[in-house]
């Protein structure tokens, strides 16, 4: 059994027992919440019918959650495909691990002139680095993907009471923008590659522009999480709001 499958049927056990957590405290919960009610009205009434309502939408909700989740990574991974048919994410790595095999065994860099031995140093660096943040943010995106499943039981459960119920709305939130990661670095590695920026990979010397674009895909790869989640948010958010505008002053 390789790694991922343990990762993953570590994470299926932990879900399974939140799920029964979920079943534990879903009772105390409604019981909670009818108490609250009975206290701040005097009756129930209207509530009662709130809560039920409420209990109904959280268990098709937990019920249904791995095939939405399911659904989120098909549609994303399909969408970045599309994009990006001809992989060209993968393409840059490879291009910038060869290069790096040749800075490294370049006959070209001697002891003797320390300014060339010191641009070559930071240009295999800026390499490592690549490296390390692209194992690092793929390690990110399967710990936040596989944290959300096994949370999600206690997470929808917070829509039982109407304060916390935007806890179950950031579960399927942060799915989706997690999901829109691979999407970005598509988008990302298509538009390098149509611009012509790996080239630099293949033109000999040229150290200072290798670096520079090495540290580009660094911080694209770093900054991806906050860039879909403005979008995410600020952006559609904004985006709605001209709708709006636009619509209201059509109609006058």
């Amino acid at each position: 059994m390789t790694d991922i499958s343990k990762v993953v049927t570590m994470s299926v056990q932990l879900q399974s027992e939140f799920t029964k957590l979920y079943y534990i405290f879903l009772p105390v919960f409604v019981g909670l919440t009818l108490i609250f009610s009975f206290f701040r009205h005097g009756f129930l009434g209207a509530d009662t019918a709130q809560v039920i309502k409420r209990v109904i939408i959280s268990l098709i909700l937990l019920i249904s959650f791995n095939q939405v989740s399911g659904l989120i990574q098909t549609v994303s991974d399909d969408l970045k495909e599309r994009i990006d048919s001809q992989r060209s994410f993968g393409k840059l790595f490879e291009l910038a691990k060869t290069k790096s095999e040749q800075i490294k065994n370049s006959k070209k860099i001697s002891l003797f002139m320390p300014q060339d031995l010191i641009v070559s140093l930071i240009a295999y660096g800026s390499f490592f680095s690549l490296y390390i943040i692209r194992v690092f943010m793929m390690s990110l995106f399967h710990f936040f993907w596989i944290l959300l499943h096994i949370l999600s039981p206690l997470m929808i459960l917070m829509y039982i009471f109407p304060s916390t119920a935007n806890v179950t709305g950031n579960l399927y939130k942060g799915l989706i923008e997690i999901a829109l990661w691979k999407v970005f670095w598509a988008i990302f590695a298509v538009i390098l590659l149509t611009m012509n920026y790996s080239e630099l990979y293949s033109m000999e010397g040229r150290y200072l522009n290798v670096i520079v674009f090495n540290f580009l895909i660094c911080a694209m790869m770093l900054f991806t999480p906050i860039v879909v989640h403005y979008l995410t948010t600020t952006g559609i958010g904004a985006l709605t709001t001209a709708s709006a505008f636009l619509g209201a002053s059509l109609a006058k």
